[in-house]
């Protein structure tokens, strides 16, 4: 049994090997292309950097004066971290809480919280986080509630937004 969750990131390894090997041969054949994506990011003002995570952090104080919705960002990839170690303190495998954290954190090397709220939804283990929270039907309710509210606040929102 103890072997199964080193399998698990084993198999998790040769995966991201597999795609990080095979990602530049998908963009030139589909675009011909084999820099496109690093032409796309830095284009969108987002590049890897070596102390990105440092600069994502000593950066929010003067970047929410000029952009509120960091807040949301920053708060958010706060609620995906909570969350990933709920689903890991309930039994979701390593790999995945691994998987998910990576999905949160990797974006915030480019050394900007920007977007990391759009991008932790793909961090799929956080749901079996939040299931495990909502057991109770209190919780469920509150928790679904909020969401509403907040569906119903970024939809009201959007005009307010920089097009």
């Amino acid at each position: 049994m103890a072997g199964t969750g080193c399998d698990a990131l084993k198999a998790g390894i040769n995966l991201f090997t597999a795609s990080a090997a095979t990602f530049p041969l998908y963009l030139s054949w589909t675009l011909h292309n084999v820099y496109a994506w690093s032409w796309a990011e830095r284009a969108w003002g987002r590049s890897f950097k070596l102390d990105g995570i440092v600069r994502a952090f000593t950066g929010l104080p003067s970047l929410i004066g000029q952009n509120h919705w960091l807040i949301r960002d920053v708060v958010f990839a706060a609620v995906y971290l909570v969350l990933l170690f709920v689903a890991w303190r309930v039994g979701v495998g390593l790999a995945w809480v691994v998987a998910g954290m990576l999905v949160v954190v990797l974006p915030l090397t480019s050394g900007s919280f920007v977007s990391d709220a759009r991008f932790g939804l793909f961090a799929l283990p956080a749901y079996w986080g939040l299931a495990a929270l909502t057991r109770r039907r209190l919780i469920l309710v509150a928790v679904l509630l909020l969401s509403l509210a907040l569906l119903v606040g970024g939809t009201l929102s959007i005009p307010f937004t920089y097009p």
